[in-house]
């Protein structure tokens, strides 16, 4: 709003009005000094988290590679030691995965987030994803499907960033779904845009918790099947770098029925 000052002045009344106006500018001047310090300490939390996670990350591969070469090196250990060397194996594992969603947060927190963009068959990629996943689904007996009348669509993406769009959504089915269920990954294209949607057969989410899908460290009541843990920062991830592709994910869920993600990101950036 325009405050004026009429003729003849008022001595009371423009001293009050020079008063607020000097506590607006103030206030201004501290809101600005605050918020410069607060993109001071977000920028230093980020680089801390990105320095810690690197350090850790080399030696947690180191402690994951010893199990992993005990567990496999053909001689009989007692069924205590096995137990002990699983228990380090997949703990190790959950850590280095909870040490690279770290790294990817304050990547993209940083600003450092610089997607690689090519043209790729996203059919192709989408086969490929389901390939190299499809070990870990078979252990619960879990079926992984395709479903789309193309046989290639090309979209421009960062390849390796949007396989770990696909991995995450994934794999998050799997890890709430029951033993002898199906995933199925469904592709269509829309005006200019790339639809994929992935649906599990799993518990569902109740309603007022799917809010706390895409929030850093938040998790629903709903449990893993079969105790696999979880960082809490996958579906982050994800949707910061679907949001990188100018593109939007959005979230189904019925308890009792499922679960699915939809992703849609656009053919060519």
């Amino acid at each position: 709003a325009i405050d004026y000052l009429y003729k003849p002045l008022d001595v009371d009344i423009t001293r009050a009005k020079v008063d607020i106006l000097l506590k607006f500018y103030h206030q201004q001047q501290q809101l600005e000094s605050l918020n410069s310090q607060l993109i001071k300490l977000n920028e230093e939390k980020n680089y801390f988290l990105g320095m810690a996670a690197h350090d850790l990350r080399n030696p947690l591969v180191i402690i994951q590679g010893f199990a992993d070469l005990i567990l496999d090196d053909g001689n009989s250990y007692p069924e205590e030691t096995v137990e002990h060397l699983n228990i380090i194996k997949s703990s190790s594992e959950f850590c280095l995965e909870l040490v690279n969603n770290l790294l990817d947060v304050s990547k993209i927190e940083s600003g450092k987030l610089d997607l690689k963009l090519q043209k790729i068959n996203l059919i192709s990629l989408i086969k490929k994803t389901i390939r190299f996943i499809t070990p870990i689904a078979s252990k619960k007996n879990i079926i992984i499907n395709l479903n789309t009348e193309f046989d290639d669509l090309e979209c421009n993406v960062d390849e390796s960033q949007f396989e770990q769009v696909l991995n995450n959504l994934i794999s998050n089915g799997i890890k709430y779904s029951e033993m002898n269920t199906q995933i199925t990954c469904s592709v269509s294209k829309q005006d200019d845009f790339a639809v994929i949607v992935v649906k599990d057969q799993g518990k569902g989410i109740p309603e007022n918790e799917m809010n706390k899908l895409f929030k850093p460290f938040q998790k629903t009541s709903v449990k893993s099947t079969a105790g696999e843990k979880s960082t809490g920062l996958g579906l982050v991830i994800t949707k910061k770098i679907v949001e990188a592709h100018k593109g939007t994910i959005s979230v189904e869920s019925k308890q009792g029925e499922g679960t699915s993600f939809t992703v849609k990101i656009p053919l060519s950036l």
